[in-house]
């Protein structure tokens, strides 16, 4: 299969994206917190790419769609991390 990074809704970076939101929860970050941290990451991530693009693998600009798909799978991360009781 080959991905479009950054422009595709799923590209591998989704993977990495609930990986951080796992993480985020495992740490006992809340919803919102863990919410409003994916939406600040995606802001400011391209200017970041722009400014620092050997820090990137792939320094492209994502598409809106990926940026939607990368904050669901940050949640959806959250959601698998948070501990049930």
């Amino acid at each position: 299969m080959t991905w479009e990074i950054n422009k595709d809704l799923f590209d591998p970076f989704t993977l990495v994206h609930a990986a951080g939101g796992f993480f985020m929860a495992r740490l006992g970050a809340s919803f919102t917190t863990t919410f409003l941290i994916g939406v600040a990451w995606e802001i400011v991530e391209p200017w970041l790419k722009e400014q620092y693009p050997d820090q990137f693998p792939n320094p492209s600009r994502d598409s809106t769609p990926n940026k939607i798909t990368d904050i669901a799978a940050w949640m959806i991360g959250w959601s698998l991390g948070v501990e049930q009781k």
